[in-house]
C-alpha cells in the first residue's frame, strides 16, 4: 500500500491520505477476470447499476439521469458515498454471494483483514491492520462495490 497525501488536506491526521494498493500484474490480471465473471452475473445487480458491468458506462448513466430528469420534470441528482470502499462489510458480501461460490472465495480472500505498514521517505513509522472495508486500485473493486450497494438498494 502506498499512502497519497489528499491536496489541501491535514496530513497529520488519517483523512488527509489516501491508501492505494499496488498490486502484481499477474494478481491485477487474475482480478479483472474475476472482475468480468462477477459483471456477467446480473442477478447479483440491481437494474440501475452501472460501476463493474460491460457495455455499462457514465455516459449511460448520464443518460439515464437526464431521462429521468424529463420523465418526472424537475431536477435529478446522484451522490457520493463518503469513504465508499472503506465501508463494505466483508460478512454482507459473503452473504450477498451465497450460490456463488466460485466467485464467493475469491472475492472474500481481499475482504479479508489486511496488515500494512506506514513508511515516510523510507522510513518506517508504523503499522497497523485494516479489517474492513475493499482495497482501492484492484480492477475487481469497483464492481464488488456495485453489487454490495445493489444488494443494500433492494433492501431498502
Amino acid at each position: 500500500m502506498v499512502m497519497i497525501p489528499k491536496p489541501g488536506k491535514d496530513h497529520s491526521k488519517v483523512k488527509g491520505w489516501r491508501p492505494i494498493v499496488l498490486l502484481n500484474s499477474v494478481g491485477k490480471l487474475a482480478d479483472k477476470v474475476v472482475a468480468q465473471i462477477l459483471g456477467k452475473k446480473e442477478e447479483l445487480f440491481h437494474e440501475r447499476a452501472f460501476t463493474g458491468r460491460k457495455g455499462r458506462g457514465a455516459i449511460d448513466s448520464v443518460m439515464l439521469m437526464d431521462e429521468l430528469r424529463k420523465k418526472v420534470g424537475g431536477e435529478v441528482y446522484g451522490r457520493d458515498i463518503k469513504s465508499a470502499f472503506n465501508s463494505l462489510d466483508r460478512e454482507m458480501v459473503r452473504k450477498i454471494l451465497t450460490g456463488h461460490d466460485d466467485l464467493r472465495e475469491y472475492v472474500d480472500h481481499f475482504l479479508r483483514p489486511r496488515k500494512f505498514e506506514v513508511r515516510v521517505n523510507g522510513r518506517r513509522i508504523g503499522e497497523g491492520t485494516m479489517v474492513g472495508g475493499t482495497p482501492q486500485g484492484p480492477p475487481l473493486s469497483p464492481a464488488r462495490f456495485t453489487v454490495y450497494m445493489s444488494a443494500m438498494v433492494w433492501k431498502a
